[in-house]
């Protein structure tokens, strides 16, 4: 072992990292650098901690630091064996219980995790941390009242020996077991203390806040927390309560009679984006009767504003999701009217008979917009698909040929790859691979991660492992810790 390596890692200083507040903090980790760096760090603290063991196998303090290390760097059968070791010299030693119950809760073993946790309570019931992990515990086995109790003991006790510790968490955590208890008055007050310690990137909480004051019946001051919410955030939804904060507001206007406001509502948000559908009927099954307000707040938009091609055309995508496809053809077709020189709905239409198996109709869809935009690659490309589910081989050989040929007026390393992909399907390997390398000169000529990357991904369809493996260690010189580069280098060598 390297002395020097000794001399820096003291045990203090190994205390220091293995409690350093950013291992913790999820945004800290958007890096794959960081990352690297500190299992890197981990690696090295392990390997001096076992040098430190050797003549004192025994040392309480050094196993749990060698324990923890394994932990943080994701090692739980080494953490476990080594924490085990710890409560055979120290039985009462409540602190290895509760790492050991975390182990066991990190690797899914839940029984174990409980009955440990529950050892180290039995020791010591003064510490909020070991409350709070008993209660995701039950709240893992959806036992929501014992979860709401322990999160409740953590909120009351606020004190732990954990450096890094949850008490920011402990009102968030004990009010959404009180809304999963139905005790809506508990949870809105604990949803308001929560917001508190997040002053900041709150729109969750303000979510479920608003969400207690619906199921409480309080509709104003749902009503007003949803709007305070979507000022903020009109994209948020709680999977955990299938609710999407516009339809939430909605269905209480609807609840409490007031519908045009709804409707109202829907509509706003519909003009902000025309696609706003798909988020707002995010938790609908297909029964139509819940589509009926949305759906007329989109035929009202198209009354309103009937030369706005986006409001037919995302309604029609919202048929098609419920499987009313006459309708969903219906409105493809009126966009069209309104705006012909936008052949992709052609495409569209196209796609949508394929699925429902009229295939005559679909190729003759695609043979429109490729009448009315005869350099519609994308039209060529999926009619050759079709005439391939059909079997009718000479007819694809033609669509892909004449999309080959468009792509050839571009002088681009995408679209030489892209002809590439069309000789593939077409099985001419000769020509796939003169048009691969060409795209991998032009991608040459730049020489970032982003085209390194795609020049990499081309030599592989080539089977050159040599010019690949070349690739990725020349984006590692720009980027030493790009996980798919590594990975890849070893998958080839």
């Amino acid at each position: 072992m390297n002395s020097h390596n000794m001399k820096y890692y003291t045990l203090e200083k190994i205390e220091e990292i293995l409690n350093d507040n950013e291992f913790y903090d999820n945004n800290d980790f958007e890096s794959d650098e960081k990352e690297f760096i500190y299992n890197k760090e981990y690696s090295n603290i392990i390997d001096i901690l076992n040098e430190y063991l050797k003549d004192d196998d025994k040392n309480i303090k050094k196993l749990f630091l060698l324990a923890k290390a394994y932990y943080l760097n994701f090692d739980y059968k080494n953490s476990k064996e080594i924490l085990k070791k710890i409560i055979e010299l120290d039985s009462k030693n409540d602190i290895a219980l509760y790492w050991l119950a975390c182990v066991y809760y990190s690797s899914n073993v839940i029984n174990d995790a409980l009955k440990n946790i529950k050892n180290a309570i039995e020791i010591n019931d003064k510490d909020s941390e070991y409350w709070f992990l008993m209660g995701e515990i039950y709240d893992n086995i959806g036992n929501y009242q014992d979860a709401a109790i322990s999160y409740k003991k953590a909120y009351d006790i606020n004190n732990t020996s954990e450096v890094n510790n949850n008490k920011q968490y402990y009102a968030f955590n004990l009010a959404k077991e009180y809304l999963k208890t139905e005790n809506f008055d508990e949870a809105a007050k604990y949803f308001k203390k929560s917001l508190e310690n997040f002053q900041d990137d709150n729109s969750e909480i303000i979510h479920y806040l608003a969400l207690s004051y619906d199921k409480n019946k309080q509709y104003d001051e749902a009503i007003d927390t949803y709007c305070k919410l979507l000022k903020n955030d009109y994209y948020s939804e709680l999977e955990d309560f299938y609710s999407t904060a516009i339809d939430s507001l909605a269905k209480i206007y609807i609840k409490i009679g007031n519908d045009k406001e709804a409707e109202n509502l829907y509509k706003n948000y519909i003009k902000i984006n025309p696609s706003i559908w798909s988020r707002i009927t995010k938790f609908y099954d297909n029964n139509i009767n819940q589509y009926k307000e949305i759906i007329k707040a989109y035929n009202d938009m198209i009354k309103e504003n009937p030369e706005n091609n986006q409001y037919y055309y995302y309604l029609s995508e919202l048929y098609k999701e419920i499987e009313e496809y006459n309708k969903a053809i219906e409105l493809y077709n009126q966009a069209i009217e309104v705006n012909p020189n936008d052949f992709s709905y052609y495409i569209s239409i196209a796609a949508l008979y394929e699925y429902i198996k009229e295939y005559d109709k679909a190729v003759e869809m695609l043979k429109k917009a490729i009448e009315n935009d005869s350099d519609n690659i994308e039209a060529y490309i999926a009619l050759g698909d079709l005439y391939e589910k059909l079997g009718s081989i000479e007819e694809r050989n033609d669509a892909y040929k004449k999309a080959i040929e468009i792509y050839n007026k571009e002088d681009d390393a995408y679209s030489f790859e892209d002809i590439g992909n069309l000789y593939e399907k077409l099985g001419d390997i000769e020509k796939r691979n003169d048009a691969y390398k060409k795209a991998i000169e032009i991608y040459n000529e730049t020489q970032d991660i982003y085209h390194l990357e795609k020049q990499a991904d081309l030599y592989i369809k080539l089977n050159d492992k040599n010019n690949a493996i070349n690739s990725y260690k020349k984006l590692l010189e720009i980027d030493p810790y790009n996980n798919k580069a590594l990975e890849k280098i070893e998958e080839l060598q």
